[in-house]
């Protein structure tokens, strides 16, 4: 997110992702070293090679990315998904894969505050699934929500202005629910 303000921006948001992390308890994290507005513009070989050298250091038993459609649309976004995906594959999908989406039922509660806010990026069509294709729902409460509110206020940069445009109650709920979908390995949508 380094571009979205001033030079001092780049630091400032490096800044917010370590105490964002922080707050959630995550202690191990990697920099792959792409520059903010420039991922989709990456070979995709290049971006393939560097995810898939992390996944084979990390070991994961799950892999959370975007969905193809970057969620917001920001090509950044759509570019790391691509990378991700063919990464896993390329590493023979020991992980399983998935991917953040939105439900029908999150458009249908916060459709209108999610236009109103501009949420997404001009031109993007926001991801949608029915309910019932979601793999994993993860609901943020009590003191789950409250790290959760304290990793979203730490990305300052990105966040004040919409945090105080609707309430941070309002806030909390809105962005309280992610949904994730599955990525079938190669065999399974073979079946």
């Amino acid at each position: 997110g380094e571009l979205g303000g001033d030079s001092p921006v780049a630091d400032q948001r490096r800044l917010e992702v370590m105490e964002s992390l922080a707050a959630v308890g995550v202690t191990d994290h990697r920099w792959l070293g792409f520059r903010d507005g420039q991922c989709a513009g990456v070979s995709p070989e290049v971006g393939d090679h560097v995810v898939r050298a992390l996944i084979e250091q990390v070991r994961p038993d799950t892999v959370v990315t975007f969905g193809r459609d970057g969620v917001t649309g920001h090509p950044d976004h759509v570019a790391v998904s691509g990378w991700v995906e063919r990464a896993w594959l390329a590493d023979g999908c020991r992980a399983l894969l998935l991917q953040a989406t939105l439900t029908e039922s999150f458009h249908h509660r916060w459709g209108s505050l999610c236009k109103r806010t501009g949420v997404w990026m001009p031109g993007a069509r926001p991801p949608s699934v029915p309910d019932a294709a979601v793999t994993l729902r993860v609901r943020a409460h009590g003191r789950t929500a409250r790290r959760k509110l304290a990793a979203l206020r730490a990305h300052a940069s990105q966040t004040t202005g919409l945090r105080e445009a609707v309430g941070e109650d309002t806030y909390l709920r809105w962005w309280s629910e992610e949904s994730f979908v599955r990525v079938p390995t190669p065999l399974e949508r073979a079946a």
